[in-house]
């Protein structure tokens, strides 16, 4: 068994498999925390300008006016603006299922985290995700479609900054801007587990997908899950606000404002993935079912001390997240 799936391994040298999607980094509500502590950061007018050419996104209406709640659309002109730039940040996700404008690849990479050191043996040389940290060159239209989230982010910035670039293509490179900035600080959006019997193609566990957990659907969507998916905007500002009250965490958030490597961040991700979001007991689990990989994985009892710690590292990431956004597009704006 364990070698007929070494062998099946082997097999993928020089395959790509597409995996099936991943669910969404940060729910609508934590991607709307990093885009209104973002939005805080920016000066009324870089907001402004910001939310004219979202207002020439092709999907506006559908996805923008369509979906203002009444008392926004009923309200002041700042709000409003407000309101479109945190859509702006979960634009992606919701339209997933439309493959014009949705690249799945766009919101991760997987860089592995091998359960043990055997495995790194075994496994290093027969799995081959896509780690590249610049564009392809030539950009055709497939390899724009696979690209990783580091060169997504990086293809959005220079969409933003190259004058050919045309409003409604500005709106749309906003949008993942936003988005991918604050799935970069998901750690689970940086990492897969690579195991030698059961993850052991290209995408691991898909960031905690192949982890069921008796807290949730998985690991990655417990994660996912940690500041909460649809809120009122007033709540969203009370959320950021809250964050933003604990010293430690502003304090850390300004600090990162001066790393804008991307790169950076993405590291930052996966050493918290590795130290941390594998939990202890998340391995045990795995290597346990390393002798029988056709067999389903036992949901694993994620401890309260875990969901307690994983609540403040992902408060403290989505702050990290939005203030860098904002140094970003204050840059830009430039």
């Amino acid at each position: 068994m364990f070698r007929a799936h070494v062998l099946a391994a082997m097999l993928l040298l020089t395959v790509w498999i597409a995996a099936p999607p991943r669910a969404a980094a940060w729910s609508a509500g934590g991607h709307r925390v990093v885009a209104n502590i973002a939005y805080d950061r920016l000066d009324p007018a870089t907001r402004t300008g910001i939310v004219e050419v979202l207002r020439k996104h092709e999907d506006f209406k559908k996805h923008f006016a369509d979906l203002m709640p009444d008392e926004i659309r009923s309200g002041d002109t700042p709000g409003q603006e407000r309101w479109i730039f945190l859509q702006a940040a979960i634009w992606p996700d919701l339209i997933r299922s439309n493959p014009k404008f949705h690249k799945e690849t766009w919101h991760f990479i997987n860089r592995p985290f091998f359960l043990s050191a055997h495995d790194k043996a075994v496994m290093q040389d027969l799995i081959h995700p896509n780690l590249k940290t610049t564009l392809p060159q030539p950009l055709t239209p497939s390899a724009r479609d696979h690209l990783n989230c580091i060169q997504a982010f990086k293809l959005c910035v220079r969409d933003l900054t190259d004058a050919d670039t045309t409003d409604p293509e500005r709106a749309i490179a906003y949008c993942w801007l936003l988005h991918i900035g604050g799935d970069i600080h998901q750690p689970m959006h940086s990492t897969s587990l690579v195991t030698r019997a059961r993850f052991h193609r290209s995408e691991g566990d898909r960031g905690g997908n192949g982890i069921k957990i008796k807290q949730g659907k998985n690991l990655h969507s417990f994660w996912d899950g940690l500041l909460g998916n649809e809120q009122p905007l007033n709540d969203i500002k009370g959320r950021a606000a809250d964050i933003l009250k604990t010293d430690a965490v502003k304090q850390a958030a300004e600090k990162a404002a001066e790393q804008l490597s991307v790169e950076k961040w993405v590291q930052e991700s996966h050493d918290l993935a590795r130290k941390f979001a594998y939990h202890e007991s998340i391995l045990k689990e795995v290597a346990a079912g390393e002798v029988d990989p056709d067999k389903k994985l036992h949901s694993v009892d994620l401890p309260e001390e875990y969901r307690t710690e994983a609540g403040r590292h992902a408060q403290l990431r989505v702050a990290q997240a939005g203030y860098r956004l904002a140094e970003i597009l204050k840059e830009m704006a430039e």
